[in-house]
């Protein structure tokens, strides 16, 4: 929670204030790296753990959300909704930099587009080093080796003692 208020705060100071963002030059690869996630691991956790939409289950329908919403907002964030990464370069300039070459302009070429728009133009190593490597690593260095760290190094002599 304190990354949604971290970034509440950032986007208000960007938006309302005009005080340029820290990590906005790093914005492309955050995206890239939070829709491999949430189409990746969140998105499998769905089947995993039981997930229904059943709507007078309050438990079953906030954990389908909870893990179904970023998928939604990150692909369509990635694709543009079906209409190409410029309409989003159209209603947010400079706010969400999904591509390197992003532009502002383009509209929907065909059907097939509203699947898989082609805007971010790249080889299949900057792909895989993409969706792939980046986000791996930042699972490592974000949140592997700090829970490991917590557990075998902190906890260690506590989750003996307890028998956990």
């Amino acid at each position: 929670t304190y990354c949604t208020v971290l970034c509440c705060i950032l986007t208000f100071l960007r938006v309302f204030c005009g005080i340029p963002n820290p990590v906005h030059p790093y914005n492309h690869y955050a995206i890239r790296v939070g829709f491999a996630f949430a189409n990746g691991a969140l998105l499998l956790a769905i089947p995993l753990y039981n997930n229904k939409l059943v709507f007078h289950d309050v438990d079953n329908t906030t954990s389908m959300y909870i893990h179904l919403s970023p998928a939604v907002f990150l692909w369509t964030l990635r694709w543009g909704g079906g209409h190409g990464t410029s309409l989003i370069e159209d209603w947010w300039p400079g706010m969400f930099q999904v591509c390197p070459d992003m532009h502002a302009g383009g509209r929907l070429h065909s059907f097939l587009s509203m699947l898989w728009d082609s805007d971010c133009q790249g080889t299949i190593t900057e792909s895989v080093a993409e969706f792939v490597l980046y986000p791996a690593l930042a699972w490592f260095a974000l949140w592997g080796l700090p829970y490991g760290l917590l557990v075998f190094c902190c906890l260690w002599s506590w989750i003996q003692r307890e028998g956990k």
